[in-house]
């Protein structure tokens, strides 16, 4: 007999294969996840890494972690200084992040894992996917879960690998000129960015500027294409680092 879990993966796999936006991949994978207490999901993808070199070639392909902790760790490259992705990609095996011995830590992970801890995201698993016998990418799912939970390590580690593959496909580049360079938006699209940046949502943007949400809604868009973007969490680390916002 089936074990009813691995029939409820397959389930999840299938409608991941049929995500048609990033969005709806997420929600997903967030649902899934979540059951185990664990829906707060990040997928960061290494491009072609030389050995030794991941941390220094990975890129947010899709997240739905609190916005502002997603803009920062984007806009900071935080994952160079994450502690569990680093060792995901040393031992190529699923991570716990209470595992991970916080004595060794510099004070970037230090400070990393007290602002996960702050948004409640203290526990979770990190599992590595691997192709031709290299991590291409990593697959983070944080929430008040029990990292010892045997079904909930099989669930992230049985899905992991069909949400990086579809992370991929649905990036707005993908198979696209990759030379474009992003514009910089308008003054307007800059200023409901860096409120978005603020954790500001559209409709409080809205009243903010004494705009419609529609108008709101249009500018961020614009934003986010203008800045080759997937999300507005893209688009806010991308202007950060570009400084056209702080």
């Amino acid at each position: 007999m089936i074990d009813p879990l691995l029939l409820e993966a397959f389930a999840t796999i299938a409608q991941m294969e049929g995500a048609s936006t990033r969005a709806a991949l997420l929600s997903y994978a967030a649902s899934w996840a979540g059951r185990f207490g664990f829906g707060n999901v990040m997928v960061l993808g290494f491009t072609n890494p030389p050995a030794g070199e991941h941390m220094q070639r990975g890129t947010v392909l899709a997240t739905n972690w609190p916005p502002p902790l997603a803009t920062r760790y984007e806009a900071e490259r935080r994952w160079e200084s994450d502690p569990s992705i680093r060792q995901a990609v040393e031992t190529r095996g699923p991570v716990a992040l209470t595992a991970v011995t916080t004595a060794s830590l510099t004070e970037p992970e230090r400070a990393l894992v007290t602002d996960l801890a702050k948004e409640g995201l203290a526990h979770g698993i990190v599992v590595p996917v691997t192709v031709g016998g290299r991590v291409t990418a990593t697959v983070s799912a944080l929430g008040p879960g029990s990292e010892t939970d045997r079904n909930a390590q099989a669930a992230v580690a049985l899905t992991a690998p069909v949400l990086a593959r579809r992370a991929v496909a649905l990036a707005p580049d993908h198979g696209s000129d990759r030379s474009r360079q992003p514009a910089k938006p308008s003054t307007r699209e800059l200023e409901c960015l860096s409120l978005s940046s603020a954790g500001k949502s559209s409709a409080e943007i809205a009243h903010l500027l004494e705009l419609s949400e529609h108008t709101v809604n249009t500018h961020l868009r614009s934003a986010i294409d203008k800045l080759r973007a997937a999300s507005r969490v893209q688009a806010v680390a991308e202007a950060m680092r570009r400084g056209w916002i702080s």
